[in-house]
């Protein structure tokens, strides 16, 4: 995304006097966390409703956990810890580590 954002700015000031202003949300941004719990908690509700196994209760259900995987600490761990429960973060030994 870092990539594409610098394209995008470059050529917009190129061609407009007035700078390019933006608000940027990306990790390791909490919101970035709480949105895809979010967006997970509607999956599992409409998921449930084409199921009729799901013990007489109806409703979303809060998550008990939720990984992180990543192989960034500064990134993707940091960003886990900052949104907090249920999110659990896994540094992996891969790429950026």
């Amino acid at each position: 995304m870092g990539a594409f954002r610098i394209a995008l700015e470059s050529i917009f000031n190129r061609i407009n006097p007035k700078g390019l202003e933006y608000v940027s949300y990306g990790k390791p941004n909490p919101f970035v966390f709480k949105n895809a719990e979010a967006i997970l908690s509607q999956t599992q509700s409409s998921s449930s409703l084409d199921h009729s196994e799901n013990n007489g209760v109806c409703g979303s259900h809060p998550f008990e956990t939720l990984y992180m995987i990543g192989d960034n600490p500064s990134v993707d761990i940091k960003g886990a810890q900052q949104a907090g429960h249920p999110w659990f973060s896994i540094l992996t030994r891969t790429g950026v580590f």
